[in-house]
């Protein structure tokens, strides 16, 4: 499956300054169905900031994003060039991000993007995170979401009000992505540092206001048909 350009689309970035940078890119229908189709997992150790997002921006391509999302530890890290922004301040990681993907974008690599520090505190994203897989565990299959369908189910959460149910699919390739989220774990009430990594990351998106799906006119919404080639998250 090619994930439709006029989807919404979003990146994240688990930084960090000696473990691998867990990249995520992730798009959301119009049907509220969140898709991972995409990751990244590149050592700092033996890669430049440079080097990391190259590859993140090969992977991108055309796809333009509505929001883009980086641990806050890249705001505090000092940039590896030395450089310091025009404005006489310290130049940071999340500097370089951004303007190698606007270097990038001038080159015809891909349509850019702007990385801003996330959100840490809190278990919102988490609990999105758990409904989605909730939700999709009940559907079984993309495309197959329609809450009135699961009415009855005393399985499914706030699905009044709700036209889609909110659910979460990972493409078959993103194996670290789907390894965290099977091994995630809490211990006195805080997730385990180990596996946490592309959580973190789909924690820092999904308690975003700017994570929604994009507007769709259900009235004039073409029959959708079932996708049976997915594995499940």
């Amino acid at each position: 499956m090619k994930i439709p350009y006029e989807w919404n689309h979003f990146r994240y970035i688990d930084y960090h300054q000696n473990n691998d940078w867990a990249t995520g890119l992730v798009s959301l229908s119009p049907y509220n169905e969140c898709f991972i189709w995409d990751e990244q997992n590149t050592s700092p150790r033996t890669n430049t900031t440079l080097e990391i997002m190259y590859k993140v921006a090969e992977a991108s391509g055309n796809y333009r994003f509505l929001f883009d999302v980086i641990d806050p530890l890249a705001k505090g890290q000092k940039s590896e060039t030395g450089r310091k922004n025009k404005d006489g301040t310290v130049r940071t990681t999340i500097d370089d991000i951004n303007g190698y993907l606007s270097d990038f974008k001038a080159q015809g690599l891909c349509e850019g993007g702007y990385f801003v520090s996330g959100n840490t505190k809190g278990t919102r994203g988490r609990e999105q995170i758990r409904q989605r897989l909730r939700n999709s565990a009940i559907v079984k299959t993309p495309f197959n979401n329609e809450a009135e369908d699961y009415l009855d189910n005393p399985d499914v959460r706030n699905v009044k009000g709700e036209k889609y149910l909110p659910t979460l699919w990972i493409f078959n390739h993103c194996r670290q992505v789907r390894l965290s989220l099977k091994n995630w774990r809490e211990e006195k009430g805080k997730p385990i540092q180990a596996y946490s990594h592309h959580c973190t990351g789909l924690e820092m998106l999904m308690k975003d206001a700017k994570f929604r799906p994009p507007v769709f006119d259900y009235e004039k919404a073409e029959p959708r048909k079932k996708v049976l080639y997915y594995q499940r998250a």
